[in-house]
């Protein structure tokens, strides 16, 4: 479904992100894994058309739309959840949700947000503000479902979060993928990523490696994996290199 080949993006003469390249087959949750600074932030705004890449191609569904404006590809199906939630805080939580859509007859998917999320239901009404930050992130993913896109683009949901909130936002993000939708994931947190995430890239100093599946990764760093619902933790067994 999504396809980037050999992306470049610079920060005046500043080189951000260059010779990137990873795939996101349909239905798939692929996370991009690496430090701060390493170009993730920078490589997912360039896919979702906020940033012009300097070279490369992206290439969704067969047809290029490297450099193609956010709000097109919006309407093509392609949303991102930003860092930092950006959610209007003096906003309902049912406004924010409609802020989602693209067209008038989205707005019957409010239902189909609140059957996913119910506390969001719960909360309504209220100021979107007044939220915890695992509530605001919620609200923030389920915002882009409101326009029913083919993918979701997802910039460091855990970000701040508690151990226990976090898995509760991985959780409900993998619940998204099983549901038929394409996810590209990027987490600081190994551990946390590794357990919803189908294929990992990493990424460092603007480069990404080659796709491994969760669990190749999992076993070259020794992880034991625990689930979620024990609080998302992993145990360290010492190297296997």
């Amino acid at each position: 479904m999504l396809e980037v080949k050999h992306l470049s993006v610079k920060y005046g003469s500043i080189r951000a992100v260059e010779d990137a390249s990873f795939t996101a087959e349909s239905g798939s949750l692929v996370a991009v894994l690496g430090q701060n600074g390493a170009g993730k932030s920078t490589l997912l705004n360039t896919v979702a058309g906020l940033m012009k890449p300097a070279g490369g191609t992206v290439m969704f569904r067969g047809r290029d739309i490297t450099g193609k404006e956010s709000h097109l590809l919006v309407r093509e199906g392609i949303v991102l959840v930003p860092e930092g939630r950006h959610v209007v805080g003096s906003m309902s939580v049912r406004d924010n949700l409609l802020l989602g859509t693209v067209r008038r007859s989205q707005y019957a998917n409010l239902e189909k947000v609140f059957s996913l999320l119910p506390v969001l239901r719960e909360k309504s009404g209220q100021r979107a503000g007044l939220l915890s930050g695992g509530e605001q992130q919620m609200l923030a993913i389920g915002r882009a479902v409101m326009s029913e896109p083919e993918l979701i683009l997802i910039d460091e949901p855990t970000l701040g979060l508690s151990p226990i909130m976090s898995a509760s936002v991985l959780t409900f993000i993998r619940q998204l993928s099983d549901e038929g939708r394409t996810i590209v994931l990027v987490e600081q947190n190994i551990r946390q990523a590794l357990k919803i995430a189908d294929r990992v890239y990493f990424m460092q100093k603007g480069r990404t490696t080659d796709a491994l599946s969760a669990v190749e990764v999992a076993q070259k760093l020794s992880f034991s994996f625990v689930s979620l619902s024990e609080g998302g933790a992993f145990e360290k067994q010492g190297p296997r290199w």
